[in-house]
This record gives C-alpha cells, structure tokens and sequence, in this order.
C-alpha cells in the first residue's frame, strides 16, 4: 500500500492568512488603531497561521502513519 500525504502551498496559506487578518484589522483601525501595530500583528499573526498548519500536517501524518502501521501489522 502506498500513502502520499501533501501539505496545501504555505506561501499561499500565508498569504490568504494576511490577507483575512489584513481586513480585520482595517476594521481595527477604524476604531482608532495605529496602522503600524496593525500591520506588525497581521504579518505575526500570518506566520502563526503557517506554523499552526504545519503542526496540523504532521499531527494528521503522525496519526495516519500510525493508523496504517496498525492495519498493516494486522492484517499479517
């Protein structure tokens, strides 16, 4: 049996991250932020998004491994 698992493209993860995190803090500043915190705590807040997803991928990898190891080994 032979598994392939992908990761979606981080670049564009990052960037559609920004771009959500961008519009709220538009909103944000409408209500009196500064927009140079504004934009440090968008970009921050992106890169987390990328490193949650990357968490996430190899959770689901670590689960999945373990998963097809143990129903591989039974079925011997």
């Amino acid at each position: 049996m032979k598994m392939q698992i992908t990761s979606g493209n981080l670049v564009l993860v990052f960037i559609h991250s920004l771009f959500l995190l961008l519009l709220g803090c538009a909103i944000g500043m409408h209500w009196r932020g500064t927009p140079a915190t504004a934009l440090c705590l968008a970009v921050l807040s992106a890169a987390l998004w990328v490193f949650h997803e990357v968490l996430t991928v190899l959770l689901w990898f670590g689960v999945t491994a373990a998963w097809t190891k143990m129903v591989a080994n039974d079925k011997k």
